[in-house]
């Protein structure tokens, strides 16, 4: 099978092209410490992971035992104190997935960009020091005006600005949330099962494409 003739490539972050677990873990679990809570199980913070900071932090102060009013009143300096910590430490640990910059060089000379749930800040920084950064026309990020997945608004925006119609496209994800905003885009969307979602939940919702390795997109494509 080959997923051409997508003529746009979008990709989420975490999950999908970078393998960001430890670091986030450590930043949470920084937070945590620094507030007298408990670290948490880096599975439990793992599953925590892909709607944005804010809900990351929210439900982790929440299973760290922090009743749900109180960690609302926690959230805004928690957050701020997590930012900064994760800003400079987001590179101590992340990687790219295994095959994903095999397969961005496969995809030299095709438009792409990126749609994550990541603020912009380390967004931008992490994919600067992999050496990526410059190719990708857009990075849309969770922070930003346009809201997070499965919000579509920012993959319209993509598609609009790159005068692409939507089933010429293709998200690349991992999660439920990509696969739902994919589809309320109307575009193509290929399920990296080897990611941070729950890939159970995305085989279940029918995705058009499903890899367990991002090397098998590649193989594809050549």
């Amino acid at each position: 099978m080959c997923f051409f003739p997508y003529q746009l490539w979008i990709f989420d972050l975490d999950g999908t092209l970078i393998d960001s677990r430890l670091d986030l873990v450590h930043a949470v679990n920084a937070t945590l410490v620094d507030r007298s809570l408990p670290p948490l199980a880096d599975d439990i913070v793992l599953s925590f992971v892909g709607d944005g900071a804010e809900d990351l932090l929210l439900r982790s102060l929440e299973a760290a035992g922090v009743p749900a009013d109180e960690a609302h009143r926690l959230l805004p300096s928690a957050l701020a104190w997590f930012l900064d910590y994760y800003g400079d430490h987001c590179l101590d640990f992340t990687v790219p997935y295994p095959g994903a910059l095999e397969l961005l060089d496969r995809l030299r000379g095709v438009p792409l960009a990126v749609l994550t749930n990541k603020p912009l800040k380390p967004a931008l920084k992490i994919l600067a020091h992999l050496g990526i950064l410059d190719r990708f026309a857009h990075v849309v990020p969770g922070d930003g005006p346009l809201g997070k997945k499965p919000d579509p608004a920012g993959l319209a925006y993509i598609l609009e600005s790159m005068n692409t119609p939507a089933p010429a496209a293709v998200l690349v994800g991992d999660s439920l949330q990509d696969l739902l905003t994919a589809r309320a885009a109307k575009c193509g969307f290929i399920a990296f099962l080897g990611g941070l979602g729950d890939s159970g939940a995305v085989l279940a919702a029918s995705p058009d494409h499903a890899v367990h390795h991002l090397s098998e997109i590649t193989e594809r494509l050549a």
